[in-house]
């Protein structure tokens, strides 16, 4: 077997194809994709057979494969295709390809899926949630589609960090274009009026603004795990491209506040605890880079505040009335004037956490079944490749769905991701993933693989893999310099 240096020793990390050219070209082919996505069946088929050739290539066109599925999964509905059962049976069945491939690529290194971290718990919960859904016979074809898509699309996520782990660089200035990507697409959404198109084929329209993502609930989740990664990005890589990563931060706070995504903020608050916990428990150079992730994000937040402060006493109403409106959403109780109650934000969750509680009140020990409702009409229309769920609060709901036996194994699968994120150092996944777990206190996406929990995986993904291009892997890289280390072959 040939084997070689490791890429680490061999590839110094530096500005790697964060070029204009390189940029426009990864802007370019996306848009391409996109595209032949839009002709409809012929070009739902023509767009998979391309992303599997993509695929074929190496582990690190898979990753690129991968994140252009979920951005036409969750594409707003006027300019993607994603309706019909050829794509619901294409991005089901693309994932086992993707997972493959990710596979042979681990196999080529001279490692087994054995060596692949968190697969185990991941596999253990999702056994333990199918054999309580086969229990309670509910619709269990669906709860096991559903298990499978969410079992081999975070085993994608996992496996793809391992399988480039050598190179992670070299795909840092691909999110990189898929940032700036949203962002042209959301600007060309709003201008040509596409922007808050949410609905309005089922005759009315939310008003609020879903840009180039197909709902404002999708819109603003989106922009605030890729203003975790860009933060992330700017403040701790060693990238001489870093400083632009803020030029495009405004451009998705102002997605976030159109979209008066509420969660949104919720999710960067427990990025933030996630990250001030960190720093409690690493040492070394991974704490001293949390503390000036701290001292920078507290700066922004002073100077954010002082401005709007500026902004109030000069223009009365100006900062106080929009933030409001954005806390209370469009759902303001009839006489309640200009104050703020409780009722008002916990208003378009009320009666999806009524009917959870009830549920888990029939169901305690083995729950209803995963990735099932008991609404009026579930099942009704739906096909195994689609089945949506409503939820609200994630830890409500996975003991509805799979009781409190359920919920024990989905515990022991979180602790087990956030342990390895600890051990490894890598504070920008711990962010990521603390993000995608705040995204889910009021809107669960978390294990929805054939939608929008998919993308936001997807920068889980990103920045699990962008740790080694911050300065706390310095140390890491110099020492493999000084000693390379033997490994087969990648792929």
């Amino acid at each position: 077997m040939k084997v070689m240096t490791s890429t680490l020793a061999r590839e110094p990390l530096r500005d790697y194809n964060f070029g204009l050219r390189t940029v426009a070209t990864n802007v370019s082919v996306i848009s391409a994709l996109f595209l032949i996505n839009y002709l409809g069946p012929v070009g739902n088929l023509g767009f998979f057979v391309a992303l599997m050739a993509m695929s074929l290539k190496s582990a690190e066109q898979t990753v690129r494969a991968l994140t252009i599925l979920y951005l036409v999964i969750v594409g707003n509905t006027a300019i993607v295709s994603t309706g019909g059962m050829i794509f619901g049976v294409g991005k089901f069945l693309l994932l086992f390809v993707f997972f493959g491939r990710l596979l042979y690529s681990i196999s080529r290194q001279g490692r087994s899926v054995y060596d692949i971290p968190l697969l185990s718990p991941l596999i253990l919960f999702c056994v333990v949630a199918f054999l309580l859904a086969l229990e309670g016979g509910y619709f269990v074809q669906i709860s096991a589609l559903k298990l499978v898509s969410f079992a081999v699309g975070v085993a994608c996520v996992f496996t793809a960090v391992e399988a480039v782990r050598y190179r992670p660089h070299r795909l840092d200035s691909w999110f990189f274009s898929i940032a700036i990507f949203v962002v042209l697409l959301g600007l060309f959404t709003w201008i040509m009026g596409l922007g808050f198109n949410a609905k309005t084929d089922l005759g009315y329209s939310s008003g609020l603004f879903n840009g180039p993502f197909y709902h404002p609930q999708t819109m603003g989740p989106a922009a605030a795990m890729i203003l975790l990664w860009l933060i992330s990005f700017g403040l701790l890589s060693k990238y001489q491209a870093r400083v632009w990563a803020f030029a495009l931060v405004p451009f998705f706070v102002v997605f976030l506040y159109l979209s008066s995504s509420r969660t949104s903020l919720l999710a960067i608050g427990l990025a933030v605890l996630a990250i001030i916990l960190g720093a409690a428990i690493m040492r070394g150079q991974a704490s001293r880079l949390i503390k000036r992730l701290l001292r920078w994000g507290f700066l922004a937040v002073m100077a954010l505040g002082f401005l709007m402060t500026v902004v109030e006493i000069a223009r009365p109403g100006a900062v106080v009335e929009p933030a409001i409106g954005f806390i209370v959403k469009s759902n303001r109780n009839e006489g309640s004037g200009d104050s703020i109650q409780a009722n008002d934000i916990l208003y378009s969750r009320e009666s999806l956490i009524d009917m959870m509680t009830k549920n888990i009140d029939e169901n305690p020990w083995t729950g209803i079944g995963f990735g099932t409702s008991t609404r009026p009409g579930f099942g009704t229309g739906d096909s195994v490749f689609r089945a949506p769920t409503e939820k609200g609060i994630l830890p409500i709901a996975v003991v509805e769905e799979n009781g409190y036996i359920g919920a024990f194994f989905f515990v022991v699968f979180l602790l087990a991701v956030f342990a390895h994120l600890t051990r490894t150092r890598n504070i920008t996944g711990l962010m990521a993933f603390a993000g995608l777990l705040g995204l889910n206190l009021t809107e669960m996406n978390f294990f929805s693989f054939g939608g929008q929990g998919g993308f936001f995986w997807i920068w889980v993904m990103a920045s699990m893999l962008l740790m080694p291009a911050t300065k706390s892997h310095l140390e890491t890289r110099q020492s493999a310099t000084r000693k390379p280390s033997t490994l087969a072959r990648s792929a």
